[in-house]
């Protein structure tokens, strides 16, 4: 049938306001809220969820009714020493330029020294994590805390930066949390050289291939400039990402995680 605008789509679970998931919506919302970390048990208070809506509610846009649910949620008294307290209102239409920057910065990354690697990596894990897993990590702490760093070259920093100003853009309401959160995740986990992203590639196709995610975090873990999908294997199907492995030469050289078969 045909797609019916949504104004407004709002997520009252998990983990939801990531890069990833707001970018496979942006073609079906204009507005799009959710919450970086876990929620409580209670969830949204709706209460006051849509109060926005009691004086003149014809009148009100997508964007002050998500302002609305982000003050309501921001409002409820959490648990003490709690970390539930992330809740980000979005504009959808900006996730395509958020994308082109993520794009600039992955390119830029693509020729990252040993050092720069390093750095990126120390950057990973300084930034804010969300949930059990570790993997989902602020997107903005993390690229401004790369924009920072002086042992990183400057075409890099620049990209970071162009990251957090779209990222910065692209909000429309955030809670005050106590992480200070940007209002936007990304999958980022551990930058080990033994890191396969072949399922996350395959799950976010879409904004992967906008973006050059998955190659950035495969060449920063690995040191070699991943390319792109290797269609390796008896059933024909995208298993891993390839890898640019530069000068091969010498003795003793070895080279794990190829998808190559014998």
């Amino acid at each position: 049938g045909n797609n019916v605008p949504i104004d407004l789509l709002s997520f009252d679970s998990c983990q939801m306001a990531m890069a990833e998931i707001g970018y496979a919506t942006r073609g079906l919302t204009t507005t799009f809220v959710a919450s970086q970390e876990n929620v409580s048990n209670d969830g949204h208070d709706y209460n006051t969820l849509f109060r926005t809506l009691e004086s003149n509610p014809y009148a009100v846009a997508p964007s002050a009714l998500a302002t609305g649910f982000v003050r309501s949620f921001g409002q409820q008294v959490f648990p003490a020493n709690s970390n539930v307290d992330t809740h980000s209102a979005i504009n959808s239409a900006s996730y395509n330029g958020l994308a082109t920057a993520l794009r600039a910065f992955t390119t830029a990354a693509s020729s990252a020294t040993a050092s720069e690697r390093s750095a990126i990596s120390t950057a990973r894990n300084s930034a804010s994590v969300y949930g059990d897993s570790g993997d989902h990590r602020d997107l903005g702490g993390f690229m401004r805390r790369i924009a920072s760093n002086s042992r990183i070259s400057n075409a890099i920093r620049s990209a970071a930066t162009g990251v957090v100003n779209a990222l910065a853009a692209s909000v429309i309401s955030k809670t005050s949390d106590v992480r200070a959160s940007s209002g936007m995740s990304i999958y980022l986990p551990p930058l080990t050289s033994n890191l396969s992203v072949s399922s996350y590639a395959a799950s976010n196709s879409a904004f992967n291939s906008a973006t050059g995610w998955s190659q950035f975090l495969v060449s920063v873990a690995s040191g070699g400039r991943a390319i792109a999908e290797d269609w390796a294997g008896g059933n024909n199907t995208a298993a891993v990402l390839a890898r640019d492995l530069g000068a091969v030469a010498g003795t003793g050289l070895s080279f794990n995680r190829l998808s190559l078969e014998g």
